[in-house]
């Protein structure tokens, strides 16, 4: 996964959980995340491409296979 610890929080703070996890707020102010929180999130990844329809061709891709 190619995620900044960045935008984990941006995403936390904006929706108050990172894709369904959320971490308990440790005295300190640090988060502590589920154990297996790496674990759920490849099995939800796993699923949403599953369900996902490819998308159409964009108009640039069909432009540029017409030139060539």
């Amino acid at each position: 996964m190619q995620v900044t610890p960045e935008g984990i929080r941006v995403q936390l703070c904006r929706s108050g959980s990172y894709y369904g996890l959320r971490p308990d707020r440790l005295p300190n102010g640090r988060l502590a995340w589920p154990a297996d929180s790496l674990e759920r999130l490849l099995e939800a990844g796993r699923k949403t491409k599953a369900r996902t329809p490819p998308g159409p061709k964009s108009r640039r891709h069909e432009a540029t296979a017409e030139v060539a």
